[in-house]
């Protein structure tokens, strides 16, 4: 083999590794062109009431009917966040995770207290800590790994597409504090609709009218891929697609959904009902005019 050939073969095989997804993608935070926009990030400091304020890794979402979620992870000394996505099926492969933003400290010169979180959730410029996103695939399902060049403490946020409107499952890799964010003027929790999935351990409305769904200390490892796909797709139309402990899923609908359900129902009900009747009273007319006829036929005879 001379020398052109070995280029060449080189340059044919470093695009197709690129493309296959054999190499992950490395974004470096400071190589992207354009700043992420920090002010489209809640960074609020939420701690475990249920243990007298003691901190505990906290990761909220704050949902949205654009097929997109904000979420904001409140951490203590780490170096990584490991993201299990839902991705749309048959879809093309793009980038599930952007407007990655950091504000956080060493975590050796910033102690995990109320006071530190305040400090810096009142920044609007993310600090000096270099990033990198990374994704791999591991037992069949896609992993997105979120690496930072020194452990921190403080906050860390990015928008994730998902693949359907008002219907988000999370399957945690850590034990940790899930906050579910409802958008306002929708709600969940009815039986025939959709309701959370397990339930919450907490929930109540914020200042902006938002529900609010909350897991405490929630531990869960991800199921592998086809149980997720069974699960978000279903295997049965006739049966609700079940989810496994280790996953948490919340379907969202307006809050007058119910009420045009059950009017709907109502009427759907009386529709039926109505043609009931009428297909009853037009038996009982057939009844009456085969025995008028009967009779007839037997006066002729006669």
């Amino acid at each position: 083999m001379n020398y052109k050939t070995a280029l060449l073969l080189v340059s044919v095989l470093i695009p197709t590794l690129f493309a296959s997804g054999c190499i992950d993608q490395i974004v470096p935070m400071n190589e992207t062109n354009d700043e992420p926009d920090t002010s489209k990030y809640e960074l609020e400091v939420f701690l475990d009431k249920t243990e007298n304020d003691t901190f505990v890794n906290t990761t909220t979402f704050y949902l949205s009917t654009n097929q997109s979620v904000e979420a904001v992870h409140m951490v203590k000394n780490s170096k990584e966040l490991d993201i299990v996505p839902i991705e749309e099926l048959g879809g093309v492969d793009k980038n599930i995770i952007s407007d990655v933003v950091v504000i956080a400290e060493n975590a050796n010169n910033t102690h995990a207290t109320i006071k530190n979180f305040e400090r810096l959730s009142d920044r609007k410029d993310p600090l000096n800590i270099n990033h990198t996103v990374t994704d791999n695939v591991v037992g069949g399902q896609k992993h997105i790994y979120i690496r930072f060049n020194e452990s921190i403490t403080g906050f860390v946020a990015y928008t994730m597409d998902i693949p359907s409107k008002q219907d988000f499952t999370y399957n945690p890799t850590s034990p940790s504090i899930i906050r579910f964010v409802i958008p306002e003027g929708y709600s969940t929790g009815n039986p025939v609709i959709g309701r959370p999935r397990p339930s919450p351990d907490d929930k109540y409305y914020d200042d902006k009218g938002r529900l609010n769904l909350i897991w405490y200390n929630f531990e869960g490892d991800p199921a592998s891929i086809f149980d997720r796909v069974r699960n978000f797709a279903g295997s049965d139309d006739s049966e609700e697609p079940q989810f496994s402990q280790d996953s948490i899923n919340v379907k969202f609908y307006p809050e007058n959904a119910p009420l045009m359900l059950s009017v709907g129902s109502m009427g759907l009900s009386l529709g039926a009902l109505a043609v009931v009747l009428y297909y009853r009273n037009e038996r009982k007319k057939l009844k009456k005019e085969h025995e008028w006829l009967n009779e007839l036929e037997n006066e002729k005879k006669r």
